[in-house]
């Protein structure tokens, strides 16, 4: 059975934030509270599958 998303809402405020340069990583990773991996595996593979 595959996880649950417990912030999928949240990872795609956090992502846009970093795109836009708003936020750096760390600051989103803790404003969001989204962990720094799950951050940067999105920023890496964008297009990856939800």
């Amino acid at each position: 059975m595959p996880k649950l998303r417990q912030y999928k809402s949240k990872l795609e405020y956090a992502l846009r934030d970093i795109q836009n340069w708003h936020r750096i990583l760390p600051n989103s990773q803790k404003k969001y509270g989204i962990p720094k991996s799950t951050l940067e595996f999105k920023m890496k593979h964008l297009g990856h599958k939800e």
